[in-house]
């Protein structure tokens, strides 16, 4: 920064109105994120709260706990339980911002912001989220087009061989694929440890199975991986430059597994919901695919079978009125 920059005049802070304050805090949070995803739900949630702030003729600066309260109870029935956790985090950060300045209404947000810390979404909250699309099953034939598919380099064809494996073979969910280490890996008994996951405790852990091809691919990749690095390496799937070299031995971003579906017009989840619904339509039975998609409550692989039994009845079942 030069000189004449620091002597640049730069607008008065008193001269900004509220709706100006809170929309240069939720800006700074949004330079703060690394994905478009994040930036986006910062974004939604500012505009949510000014639109409410004006609706109700409020200061949209001012986050007093009974205002936030309000906020929520307006819109529980719109978003899941989850993105209205995510919306109050967004506030408190807002909060927790101004908090930290130096001028005299520090001491304010302080004491809204301890509010906020007890403030909780209610368990009872959150409608179904109707712009979540729901799980779609991959064809076979795109299953292994996608495992045996070029990339820019061998490494990166092998690394991405390995990715789609683990998620079309094992299910792992997005965060499990990235969290997978070596260590979790057990070649000699053929399953994978997962470590944590959905709905479980940090050190609560499932065995899944390596079905199909997953562990000669795991195999391959991992021999590919230890002479590329020049010794072994901590996580199963990692980043790949252009260059073909690797990255810092750390899990691969989230991004990178979204932008490795694209091509095939899926998301990671739609694996997953891949893997369940041909073990069900292979006649694998229910408890089964319950252990091997992990799922806590039988109820929830059940559906899985009603929904392909539904989509069966509508391609066999003649037209009753024609």
């Amino acid at each position: 920064m030069s000189m004449t920059d620091l002597q640049a005049p730069r607008p008065s802070l008193s001269m900004l109105s509220a709706e100006d304050v809170a929309h240069a805090n939720f800006e700074i949070l949004r330079r703060a994120g690394r994905k478009a995803s994040t930036v986006e739900q910062y974004t939604r949630t500012e505009k949510l709260w000014v639109a409410f702030c004006a609706a109700e003729g409020l200061n949209a600066a001012n986050f007093e706990v009974v205002y936030v309260d309000a906020f929520f109870q307006s819109i529980k029935d719109a978003y899941s339980r989850v993105t209205l956790q995510n919306m109050l985090s967004h506030l408190r950060k807002v909060v927790e911002a101004i908090a930290a300045s130096s001028d005299e209404t520090a001491a304010l947000y302080v004491r809204q912001l301890q509010a906020l810390k007890h403030y909780k979404i209610d368990s009872m909250w959150g409608g179904s989220n109707q712009r979540k699309r729901a799980g779609k099953r991959i064809d076979t034939s795109t299953v292994w087009a996608a495992i045996h598919a070029d990339a820019p380099t061998p490494l990166a064809k092998s690394r991405n061989a390995a990715l789609y494996a683990i998620l079309f073979f094992a299910g792992l969910r997005r965060e499990e694929l990235r969290q997978l280490t070596w260590a979790n890996v057990d070649f000699e008994r053929s399953v994978i440890k997962v470590v944590g996951g959905k709905k479980r405790a940090r050190n609560e852990s499932d065995d899944v199975p390596m079905l199909g091809d997953l562990k000669s691919i795991l195999l391959q990749w991992k021999a590919i991986q230890t002479t590329s690095a020049g010794g072994a390496r901590v996580y199963v799937i990692c980043a790949v430059n252009k260059a073909g070299r690797f990255k810092p031995d750390r899990p691969i971003a989230s991004g990178s597994i979204y932008d490795l579906m694209r091509p095939y017009e899926a998301m990671p989840h739609d694996a997953r919901h891949t893997l369940v619904t041909s073990l069900l339509d292979k006649g694998v039975a229910l408890h089964t695919t319950q252990k091997i998609a992990r799922h806590k409550r039988g109820e929830t692989t059940l559906q899985y079978a009603h929904a392909m039994e539904a989509e069966q009845l509508a391609k066999t079942v003649p037209n009753p009125y024609g």
